[in-house]
């Protein structure tokens, strides 16, 4: 018996998701071409300064808001945010600003 896991012994992409956060929080919007998760305050404060930035949304936390950037690249709307550092955090605000549907 082999030791090694397979991407097929624990994602199946045949059968229905069992969480689909559709249902959570309805279809998401297009409302951005992309949108960059950084994980750099440099990388951040260089978007934010060097380029015309809107704020067109936010991400509620208990120690303080994180607010959601748009920028006009070579004809793009770009958003971003500076995410939480940990894989927990990162991704369950990245599942969010797919589904998010109050603030943008």
């Amino acid at each position: 018996m082999s030791d090694i896991m397979l991407q097929s012994d624990f994602f199946d992409k045949e059968t229905e998701a069992l969480i689909d956060l559709n249902v959570i929080y309805g279809a998401g919007k297009h409302i951005t071409d992309k949108c960059m998760i950084i994980f750099s305050k440099e990388i951040h404060t260089y978007l934010v300064s060097h380029y015309k930035c809107e704020i067109i949304g936010e991400i509620g936390a208990c120690n303080g808001n994180i607010s959601i950037y748009c920028l006009d690249y070579k004809g793009e709307k770009i958003a971003f945010y500076l995410t939480g550092i940990g894989s927990a955090v990162a991704s369950s605000m990245c599942y969010e600003r797919v589904y998010e549907r109050k603030n943008l």
